[in-house]
């Protein structure tokens, strides 16, 4: 865990609820962004599914007091008592997108463009298909980045870049053309998502296609597999718990 956060988890110690449980998850998340090496100053961090943002929030703290860094936040959903009022004035950037994220080509967006940071993207609790949705954003933009990167060896036509990876082949795209444009890939330094109600995936915004099928399953089994998903965290009890409910009755 961060030491960011131990103020705030000692202030909500006593109050008990989901509040402590939150703040230690978010502890843990920036805990391995700083193990990975991804809490650095000329860095733009990208919180997709933002809700209020109080995650992008403490990583702006735990990164410290860099003025040059890049914070955004991105949500469909306007939420209120957003936590972007707390940095009117304070270092760094912060910027808000109101977006879907399936609509979303970070490649248009000027602060991040004008940038030209090394990208974080980070996300807690990303529901269902908006895990994968925010992976073939990634992707797209990393596919389009070399239009911008002024290299002529590497340089693709406009229509190439500007076609946006089909849904289910966003990680196959971007593993094919990572050695090629390894300069590209430095743009993007690091990932880190909390994964959350897997039952709620799709097969139509699925980001890797190719490997579900390579396992001999078909489209019409997906969602079979995504419901079964749910059965590891549904609470049933496990037989130990059973057998001692059945002696005490």
């Amino acid at each position: 865990q961060h030491p960011v956060l131990v103020s705030e988890m000692d202030r909500v110690r006593s109050q008990g609820g989901t509040a402590l449980k939150h703040l230690e998850q978010q502890a843990s998340l920036i805990g391995h962004l700083e193990q990975a090496g991804l809490l650095a100053p000329e860095t733009c961090y990208i919180e997709f599914g933002a809700g209020k943002g109080k995650f992008l929030h403490f990583v702006s703290r735990a990164v410290g007091t860099d003025k040059n860094a890049l914070y955004v936040a991105v949500d469909r959903d306007n939420s209120r008592y957003k936590f972007d009022r707390f940095h009117i004035n304070s270092a760094g950037v912060f910027k808000r997108v109101r977006m879907d994220i399936e609509h979303l080509d970070l490649a248009r967006v000027p602060d991040v463009v004008d940038a030209n940071m090394p990208v974080v993207a980070c996300g807690k609790h990303l529901c269902g298909a908006a895990t994968d949705l925010t992976l073939n954003c990634m992707a797209n933009y990393i596919k389009r980045l070399p239009q911008r990167s002024g290299d002529s060896a590497t340089k693709r036509p406009r229509e190439e870049a500007d076609a946006p990876v089909e849904s289910g082949d966003a990680v196959t795209a971007a593993a094919q053309d990572g050695e090629a444009h390894s300069n590209v890939r430095s743009a993007m330094k690091g990932l880190l998502i909390a994964l959350c109600c897997h039952q709620r995936c799709d097969w139509v915004r699925y980001c890797n296609k190719p490997y579900f099928l390579s396992l001999g399953f078909s489209p019409s089994e997906f969602r079979i597999i995504t419901m079964l998903s749910s059965w590891a965290v549904c609470g049933r009890p496990t037989d130990s718990a059973t057998s001692t409910a059945a002696a005490t009755t």
